[in-house]
């Protein structure tokens, strides 16, 4: 018997129904499966605001360094308010997100959750979403606050958010059995009584079709929300820091998506029922939210509202590099009592408030340790957050350290570095919430200026700006100490004066891709080739503060700034790493100016080179001043390399480019003449943050690596001072 014979007869297939071959049936599984998500889709759609904040605060916080580091100022912080806030927050936004989601659902498709409103019963999966859907949207909040505490280490809070949000779905589950409960309960009452609070709380299952349907609970808690918005909104405007400060970095970002939601939600429902009175369902709306980035997009390209800030005319006649050389000289020389005194260049990084709290410490530990270090020092270069670290200590150096409560300063606690005056002052003053009033401005203020054609909101530059003005104040220093004078006049007139290092602060012109430096000396051609002085590009003077955001506005956290000449524009500054992020080609051009002058008189100095990096991916490669060989291999891209490529390229020549150009500036000076302080990886330890705010134990870590030899600072500290001794 053959196998054909061996086979059992197959009933006769239907006349008319042809046989379906494998690719037949996967065409119809991805039909059926397209139709599942038209289906899904229409469900959603009308709580299109709410998913759309969840996906916008995932892709913000989570999708970029700033924002995956939101949360470090949880970890180990002792003050209980800020993880109260934290969690409260979190709240707010997972209930308006289900609030929301749910009343606009309801509203369109009706409180059936098993058929819709022309009788059709849903399928599975139609049913499931219009039951589930708002609680999946609320706990996708609770999923992005998650992940926000895995990366930056908050097991506690996790714990605790895990435990809260879980409370909060079981809550929505059950929230109509419960709302029954409470029907049932107010039976029990007066009949008075119980038809009030019945009328309060409403029912669940009643159709709503308009905002005048709801209950008076929920219109109480749609008002509060939408007052709320208007009260935050109005508070972040008159003092963002302050409004920043209160509640904490980890909860401003919590807080205002909770409050975009409603005002987007009730656009969206104007959108859908304000064409026709009544709104009646079926009413024929627009693409309200499209619309609103269309118009976002337009006002974005038409208005500024990120002008340089200014304060006071433009300074008189600043000295040149010569003539600062030849002063610094004179009392270099009598205090080391040498015709040839060393000549301190010091170049630092960027890299946000790592590398500002990182060049405190450093530039602070060593004036601490030999008070005439201050004589030798000549200059310092600085690139973004390296400026803000150099402008501080330049601004302790100039003032002193009165004020500063020595109980802040370490040395009872048990394993904690004693911090002498200068070193423990810029600590102070750069270990505060710098994220959260940038936060707050970039939500509200910046915000609602993308849809305003007339530049009229302050933006989040001036929050930044003004957190680290107001920090002086909170660190025990005089309050005014960065606004009662413009930069320039941080360099006392007087010739009996004690020096003042310069400060250079290196910018990008985005115009032109050149440099752009802001000093307290004169800028030109003869030391610095093709870049611009800041001065020459402006009408007026800057606090100190904006001196140093000028150099340090990097990837929209700091908006690009408008450069006005009297009315006219020329060009717009951001962070000076987009040209070169070590400050090192700066420096070593000033420092060639400086041995250069006193030469021309006879006059000779001993250069002392201090390279200050934070980047603890550094590899031993690139701190080798000296090699001959090659540069180490890395690990190839393995994924996107095609669409990638060139823009990895680009962001890698950036930082060769710093790479060589520190090297290049180390070169200038004898081994034992010069220092690379650095920040290295500890193992154990997470790497502190990028962005504008500390963990504890980061600060904790960088004054241990100041002192000790894990990263070798502490031997490249012995150097500095024998070299200057």
């Amino acid at each position: 018997m053959t196998n054909a014979e061996s086979r059992p007869p197959q009933e006769p297939r239907p006349t008319g129904e042809p046989a379906m071959g494998p690719l037949s049936r996967l065409r119809l599984l991805f039909a059926r499966l397209w139709r599942a998500v038209r289906e899904i889709a229409d469900l959603l759609q009308p709580c299109r605001f709410s998913i759309l904040v969840v996906v916008a605060g995932a892709a913000l916080l989570l999708l970029n360094a700033q924002g995956r580091e939101i949360a470090v100022g949880l970890v180990d912080a002792p003050l209980f308010w800020a993880g109260v806030a934290f969690h409260v927050c979190v709240f707010l936004w997972a209930f308006e997100s289900w609030y929301w989601a749910r009343l606009m659902l309801e509203a369109v498709h009706g409180p059936n959750r098993t058929s819709d409103a022309n009788g059709r019963l849903y399928r599975p999966h139609e049913a499931w979403i219009k039951r589930n859907g708002p609680r999946v949207i609320a706990a996708a909040a609770y999923v992005v606050a998650a992940i926000a505490l895995i990366l930056a280490g908050g097991w506690g809070h996790l714990a605790a958010l895990v435990v809260a949000g879980v409370l909060f779905y079981v809550l929505l589950v059950q929230r109509v059995t419960l709302a029954d409960r409470l029907r049932g309960l107010a039976g029990r009452l007066p009949e008075e009584k119980g038809a009030r609070v019945r009328k309060l709380i409403g029912d669940p299952r009643d159709t709503v079709s308009s905002l005048k349907d709801l209950p008076p609970l929920s219109k109480a808690i749609l008002g509060g929300s939408l007052l709320m918005s208007v009260v935050v909104t109005v508070w972040v405007l008159r003092d963002a820091v302050g409004f920043g400060w209160l509640l904490g970095a980890a909860a401003v970002p919590f807080l205002g998506f909770a409050l975009i939601v409603p005002v987007g939600s009730v656009l969206v429902y104007w959108s859908r029922f304000g064409g026709e009175g009544g709104g009646a369902l079926g009413a024929k709306g627009y693409p309200v939210v499209t619309l609103l980035l269309l118009w976002a997009v337009v006002v974005g390209m038409f208005v500024d509202n990120h002008q340089v800030r200014r304060s006071g005319a433009l300074p008189g006649d600043r000295p040149d590099l010569a003539a600062a050389a030849d002063r610094w000289h004179e009392q270099a020389a009598k205090a080391s009592g040498s015709d040839e005194p060393p000549l301190v260049m010091v170049a630092t990084a960027g890299g946000g408030i790592r590398a500002a709290y990182w060049t405190a410490t450093v530039l602070g530990r060593l004036q601490d340790e030999d008070p005439r270090f201050r004589n030798y020092l000549f200059g310092i270069s600085g690139v973004s957050g390296g400026s803000l670290g150099a402008t501080v200590f330049a601004t302790l150096l100039a003032d002193g350290t009165k004020g500063l409560n020595p109980g802040r300063c370490g040395g009872r606690e048990p394993n904690k570095p004693v911090r002498k005056d200068f070193e423990c002052a810029g600590q102070e003053v750069l270990g505060q919430d710098f994220l959260a009033p940038t936060a707050a401005a970039i939500l509200f203020p910046d915000l609602m200026q993308r849809f305003t054609p007339v530049a009229v909101f302050p933006d989040r530059a001036q929050a930044l700006e003004q957190s680290w003005e107001q920090a002086w104040g909170e660190a025990g220093f005089a309050g005014d100490t960065w606004t009662r004078r413009p930069f320039s006049k941080l360099w006392p007139r007087e010739t009996n004066a004690p020096y003042l290092p310069a400060l250079f602060l290196n910018g990008t012109h985005v115009e032109t891709g050149k440099r752009i430096i802001t000093s307290n000396l004169r800028i030109d051609g003869s030391a610095f080739r093709d870049a611009y002085d800041f001065y020459g590009l402006s009408s007026g003077d800057l606090l100190p503060s904006t001196a140093a955001l000028n150099s340090a506005r990097f990837t929209y956290v700091s908006p690009a700034g408008t450069l006005k000449r009297d009315k006219e524009a020329v060009g717009h500054i951001v962070d000076g790493g987009y040209f070169e992020n070590f400050g090192a080609v700066t420096a070593q051009e000033a420092l060639a100016a400086v041995l250069k002058a006193p030469e021309a008189k006879g006059k000779k100095a001993r250069p002392v080179l201090i390279q200050i990096s934070n980047d603890p991916n550094l590899g031993e490669d690139d701190l080798d001043v000296e090699r001959i060989a090659p540069p180490a291999d890395r690990k190839a891209y393995g994924w996107a390399n095609e669409t990638l490529s060139p823009v990895r390229a680009l962001l890698k020549t950036r930082d060769a480019r710093g790479v060589l150009a520190q090297k290049e500036f180390l070169r200038e000076a004898q081994t034992e003449r010069r220092a690379h302080f650095r920040l290295c990886r500890v193992e154990g330890e997470s790497d502190p943050a990028l962005g504008w705010v500390l963990a504890p134990r980061s600060k904790t870590l960088m004054q241990e690596l100041i002192r000790d030899d894990r990263c070798g600072n502490d031997g490249e500290f012995k150097k500095v001072l024998q070299a200057i001794r």
